[in-house]
């Protein structure tokens, strides 16, 4: 897969940042519908604030933070590919209650605790949805995640030269930071690029959604504006 240019893809999404999602249009704040939207421009915000990001820092050799954005741009496109293919089952399936709670995971999900508290999504379940589509993204993902922990890759083996009993040599930018630059841009750019693919397969089924959404509102879940209130 040839990454098309940064700066193509970048201004692409900008073209999609808009300023609110109003949600009167849409039977209030806590609707299906305005949770998707709500969603849907959240991760349109998120891409190109860390797309921009991880850019600049790929082109300043800052290596370990261009690549710990770049994993970060990865589960951002992998979460939107989730969201598509949810989008996509609900139509056939017509489930509300399995597609809410997805949504709902996705929206407000977290790590935390409590009595509020709603667990997220799994980002590898995420991850594997790329993976029937785009082969190796995985791989791609496991790569980055190496560097961006503290282990091996993303400490010593990155900074350090490592030659048996000779002292170990560290400099802030590798002999090789020309290729992880490089590679690093690359993975950005194909990031960015499967992020667009899954929005408009999104925009592709936004009217299917919306009929089967008023088709299905005499059903419709419970909402959570308590959790925003």
């Amino acid at each position: 897969m040839t990454p098309r240019d940064f700066n193509q893809l970048i201004a692409e999404i900008k073209l999609n940042l808009r300023s609110e999602v109003d949600h009167s249009t849409m039977d209030g704040k806590g609707s299906m519908i305005a949770n998707v939207f709500t969603l849907k421009l959240g991760l349109i915000y998120r891409i190109y604030d860390l797309g921009i990001g991880a850019y600049k820092c790929a082109n300043d050799d800052n290596i370990a933070s261009g690549k710990v954005l770049t994993r970060a741009l990865l589960e951002t496109t992998a979460v939107t590919a989730y969201l598509q293919s949810t989008i996509a089952k609900y139509i056939k399936t017509r489930d509300v209650e399995v597609f809410n709670t997805k949504v709902k995971k996705l929206l407000l999900g977290s790590k935390g605790h409590g009595k509020e508290f709603i667990e997220a999504i799994n980002i590898m379940d995420c991850i594997r949805i790329v993976e029937k589509n785009i082969r190796g993204f995985q791989i791609f993902y496991d790569i980055l995640s190496d560097f961006s922990h503290p282990n091996l890759t993303g400490t010593c083996g990155l900074y350090g030269e490592l030659k048996g009993n000779e002292p170990t040599q560290f400099s802030i930018k590798p002999k090789d930071s020309k290729k992880h630059k490089t590679e690093t841009i690359d993975l950005i750019c194909y990031a960015l690029d499967a992020f667009i693919h899954y929005n408009i397969e999104i925009d592709k089924n936004i009217d299917a959604l919306v009929e089967q959404y008023n088709q299905d509102k005499t059903a419709y879940f419970e909402g959570i504006n308590e959790v925003y209130d």
